[in-house]
């Protein structure tokens, strides 16, 4: 039997010994394991192996003179076995493993030695499938999510393999599938508090944001957990309360801040994962900070949201220069410094941000052919134009709107594909096509042009899974989608639409009573609707309801007898 033929998992004890005789030595590690010595075999002149009660379970191999990698490339049949570097927590690499085969080969002894001058056989582990996983691109998705499917293959309570596997879940926009593995990485082996925040956000992504804001919490106030890990709870904790809306934005600006207070003396830590992590959360609180500042109650906005966005872009530059981050992350910025700029009006010219967001995406497809990371890529860009879009509506620049949503659709419609829409999703593109038909309706005043893009606006401002969010503005969005379906004579769907428009801000006033007002266009326009369709019994009924809201706000007049925008 040569050396290259004992298999770790296989061969057994009796066939070592059968063809090489007894052992030079033998040391026992525990009541069942032990390992035995062997001597001038082959190409070696030192070879341990390890034994689990009759069962060979690893190799340590010294060669006489080192061999060259391609020597044991071919012994072990690992030509075709994509290899991976081991690195310390430092980043140093320390070998490189073939976690197909279990082959491990640590770099020579000495720094200038040349060969292979050790080599470390094992069964295949679900930590060689993560190492490898670790070590890709992070622009490759779907090999990164094929080392993982593989680690789980052989441990399947791995925390770390699922954990991955969500994050890259939750970017390709598989919600429920991310939310399932983050729940699996919880209940798993070597589970960590980071594995929970990721839970946490992907429930809150799924309106289950009250729960979500509990367990970040406990995660950032435990002294306990490591400061990286603490930082990061604080981020999310911050962008969990933006989630809430207004009334938390001072809220959510102190967690950011205390994010960058835990995250900053961490940025020369040593370990390179603690490290890295910091920056991310610097890079993360600060663009958080810049759409705080731009969607609250501040004074000099444009100039603080621009200070935060400049601090931001500095940990950037940082990551690609010194991390090995990607233009993943300056493209981030620029989509970041859009949907801030896009919360209030002020001079911003966001045409110089759009050129170098579609330079950014066009840099990163052509870097890989991996088509889970081309969807995201694409959603994001076209998340990222609608912004834009929404930016040059506001500024009343209309035509230069409508080719930035031509844009974004585009780049949607393809990012879209497999993707589990989120209640966010519904509400960027039901708002991103309805206004790109106001503009065609009010604007323009072309209401079939209007109508084509209110055929993608509607059903997702109407989705079920919105419940309560937005219910006046959807309302509103819906009655003045009617008018232009009436005005092409598509008059039942411009009464349907009336009426779930009517519906959905009769909801909001339940909540909300001083939201009423609201509801005397769309019931002046469906007693309008009613009149010229011969129903002259609902016409008068909402003719009568818009008249009781109208006194109790003390107004004068009943609408002017035509349909209302």
């Amino acid at each position: 039997m040569a050396v290259w033929e004992i298999i770790p998992g296989q061969t057994t004890i009796a066939e070592l010994e059968e063809a090489w005789g007894a052992p030079v030595r033998q040391r026992r590690i525990e009541d069942t394991k032990h390992v035995h010595l062997y001597e001038n075999h082959d190409e070696f002149s030192r070879v341990e192996v390890a034994l689990e009660g009759e069962t060979v379970v690893s190799l340590f191999l010294i060669p006489r003179e080192p061999l060259t990698r391609d020597i044991v490339e071919a012994k072990y049949d690992l030509t075709r076995v994509t290899p991976a570097q081991v690195h310390d927590p430092s980043g140093r690499e320390l070998g490189v493993i073939y976690p197909e085969k279990g082959v491990l080969l640590p770099h020579p002894e000495q720094p200038n030695a040349g060969g292979v001058d050790r080599i470390v056989v094992q069964p295949p582990s679900a930590e060689g499938y993560l190492i490898r996983a670790r070590g890709r691109s992070t622009l490759d998705f779907r090999e990164r999510l094929e080392d993982f499917r593989l680690a789980l293959s052989l441990e399947p309570h791995s925390a770390e393999a699922w954990y991955e596997t969500a994050k890259i879940l939750q970017r390709i926009g598989r919600t429920e599938e991310a939310f399932e593995a983050a729940r699996q990485a919880m209940a798993g082996i070597g589970s960590l508090p980071k594995h929970r925040l990721l839970r946490g956000r992907l429930a809150a992504s799924q309106g289950s944001l009250s729960g979500a804001l509990q367990s970040t919490q406990e995660i950032a106030e435990d002294q306990t957990i490591a400061p990286e890990v603490r930082a990061q709870a604080y981020c999310q904790w911050g962008d969990l309360l933006q989630m809430a809306g207004p009334v938390k934005n001072q809220e959510a600006v102190a967690q950011h801040v205390k994010a960058i207070e835990t995250a900053s003396p961490l940025v020369n830590d040593a370990n390179r994962s603690v490290r890295r992590t910091a920056k991310q959360v610097l890079i993360d609180a600060h663009l958080a900070l810049a759409v705080d500042i731009a969607a609250g109650d501040w004074e000099r906005k444009p100039e603080t949201v621009d200070q935060w966005l400049k601090r931001a872009k500095v940990f950037v530059d940082d990551m690609v220069t010194n991390e090995a981050g990607t233009e993943e992350l300056r493209l981030s910025l620029l989509a970041q410094s859009l949907t801030a700029h896009s919360y209030f009006e002020h001079d911003f010219d966001p045409g110089e941000s759009v050129d170098q967001i579609l330079g950014k995406y066009r840099e990163l497809v052509s870097q890989t052919d991996d088509p889970f990371f081309h969807r995201a890529i694409e959603w994001e860009t076209g998340q990222a134009l609608s912004q834009a879009m929404f930016i040059e509506n506001a500024r009343g620049r209309h035509d230069a709107a409508l080719a930035l949503v031509d844009q974004a659709h585009t780049y949607l419609k393809g990012g879209v594909t497999g993707r589990d829409v989120s209640m966010a999703d519904h509400l960027l593109l039901g708002n991103l096509y309805f206004r790109a038909g106001a503009i065609e309706a009010v604007q323009k005043q072309n209401h079939q042009a209007a109508v084509a893009w209110y055929d993608l606006s509607a059903p997702h401002l109407n989705d079920p899974t919105l419940k309560s969010i937005m219910l006046d503005r959807r309302g509103e969005s819906l009655v003045s989608m009617g008018v232009s379906y009436w005005s092409i004579g598509q008059r039942q769907r411009g009464v349907e639409l009336s009426e779930q428009g009517k519906t959905l801000i009769e909801a909001a006033v339940v909540k909300n009573p001083e939201l009423q007002q609201k509801l005397l266009v769309p019931l002046d326009n469906l007693a309008q609707m009613y009149r010229q369709l011969g129903d002259t019994q609902k016409s008068t009924q909402y003719t009568a309801s818009s008249r009781k809201i109208q006194q109790s706000l003390d107004a004068d007049g009943m609408g002017n007898g035509s349909v209302q925008r």
